[in-house]
């Protein structure tokens, strides 16, 4: 039991590590101790809120062929970072990607967009480490 939720903190704490890491604009007041507390509260909100996000919106992701779980990761992030005192978030500028025919032109993230990107990139971080560890 006590394995089980150590693992999944650890799979949060990694994936708002790597979230952080790839979003320059995001972060974590007190160090160390600031990003595991965050990662703490983070996961008792996904322990909690999931559950009772996912049955509120059945209905739409029944419609939606679950394509509302990505709504529920939003929401979920956006509540953790209302009440998560020791997180910023600015506005981010994507610096673009040019990988031979591959062009990913630049763009600037502000306001709303930067949580649906950072909620998005961390539920997808959260899904492959949880992959990864098991």
């Amino acid at each position: 039991m006590i394995k089980s939720i150590a693992k999944k903190i650890l799979v949060v704490f990694i994936s708002l590590y790597s979230l952080i890491q790839i979003i320059d604009q995001i972060k974590i007041n007190g160090g160390w101790y600031g990003l595991f507390y965050g990662s703490f509260i983070l996961s008792i909100f996904y322990w909690i809120l999931k559950p009772i996000l996912s049955i509120i919106l059945f209905p739409i992701n029944m419609i939606t062929l679950n394509l509302s779980s990505w709504l529920i990761d939003i929401i979920i992030f956006y509540i953790w970072t209302l009440t998560f005192p020791m997180i910023r978030i600015g506005d981010w500028q994507f610096p673009g990607i040019n990988i031979g025919s591959l062009i990913i032109f630049p763009y600037e993230f502000s306001g709303w967009q930067i949580y649906l990107v950072s909620a998005i990139l961390l539920s997808s971080l959260l899904k492959f480490y949880r992959w990864l560890l098991n």
